[in-house]
């Protein structure tokens, strides 16, 4: 695969870079070319060694073939347990799979080069917002010459270190599959003193940044649940990791979205104490189908700097 010169979209820099990669990769996945994103690039930095490109892109598929194989394997899990009919997790599963291609960046020492944080993102041209936890991995974004935003789900490996093909790409994989992450949701630097959802007594008083919160768990947890990927947490959940907190993310969720099932998953939990074995356990299934079912809600907006209102989450 020839590599040709380009500019990284969130900073401009010179890279070189695969172009699409779905033709390649769909190739390769034949059986199983429907949970790939649409749009996937490699971009590296020159100083990589072409060898080390292409070694990456020969594992790639293998690689990702493991990740389809566990996807497929849970999601007949959802529909042995009469959580979704089969036509209902696929539209799910593959229905949005246009809305934040991915682009992988091989960079020299690791990271996503990011340039210095601006106060206010939405008047650059261009940047990237990382995960606050996971700063190897962000959301992108290129304003186009129509003022509209382009965004990308951007991954890169640590800082130091070799690709970690479970959280780099089984894990962000399935981000930019089904459960896109919203630039207003990404910037969740944020205290978590400051936005735990059980320190708010009713919907109606959650404040922007407790809803920009909550639209990161329905993505987070889709992806956990679809992965059985446990972590290491009161409860055994990103983002909600307290038994309190998980009960009042679902109590406003059923009481914002009364059609979708919450009030299931909340009685599920509540019957472990809020303890979810990610793994294998019937919990997580409960849980994971209401919160798979807000992510085409939330595909409508990833492209947004400022947090909505609670309108995104209506039909």
């Amino acid at each position: 695969m020839k590599l040709k010169e380009e500019k990284l979209p969130w900073n401009n820099a010179p890279v070189l870079s695969t172009g699409e990669l779905y033709p390649y990769l769909a190739e390769r996945l034949a059986d199983q070319h429907y949970y790939l994103p649409l749009s996937v690039t490699l971009f590296s930095d020159p100083e990589i060694e072409e060898s080390a490109v292409v070694n990456f892109l020969d594992e790639l598929p293998s690689q990702l073939e493991r990740e389809f194989r566990t996807r497929n394997a849970r999601r007949q899990r959802f529909v042995y347990l009469d959580l979704f009919s089969e036509g209902e997790i696929h539209n799910i599963l593959t229905g949005h799979r246009h809305v934040q291609p991915w682009a992988l960046y091989y960079s020299k020492q690791g990271g996503l080069d990011l340039l210095s944080e601006s106060p206010h993102p939405e008047k650059s041209l261009w940047g990237a917002v990382p995960c606050s936890s996971m700063p190897n991995h962000g959301v992108a974004w290129r304003k186009t010459s129509t003022s509209d935003c382009q965004i990308w789900l951007a991954t890169a490996r640590k800082e130091g270190i070799d690709w970690d093909w479970d959280s780099d790409i089984g894990h962000e994989s399935a981000h930019s599959s089904f459960a896109p992450v919203p630039l207003f949701a990404q910037a969740l630097h944020l205290n978590p003193e400051m936005t735990s959802l059980d320190r708010v007594n009713n919907v109606q008083a959650l404040s922007s940044n407790q809803l920009a919160r909550m639209t990161y768990t329905y993505s987070e947890i889709a992806v956990i649940a679809m992965r059985g990927e446990q972590r290491d947490t009161e409860t055994g959940l990103p983002v909600v990791e307290r038994p309190e907190e998980l009960y009042a993310f679902l109590e406003f969720s059923h009481e914002l979205m009364p059609d979708l099932g919450f009030d299931r998953a909340l009685a599920a939990c509540q019957h472990v104490s809020g303890q979810i074995d990610v793994n294998d356990s019937a919990e997580i299934f409960a849980l994971g189908a209401p919160v798979m079912r807000v992510l085409p809600r939330i595909s409508r907006v990833i492209n947004h700097f400022s947090i909505p209102t609670f309108t995104i989450l209506r039909p």
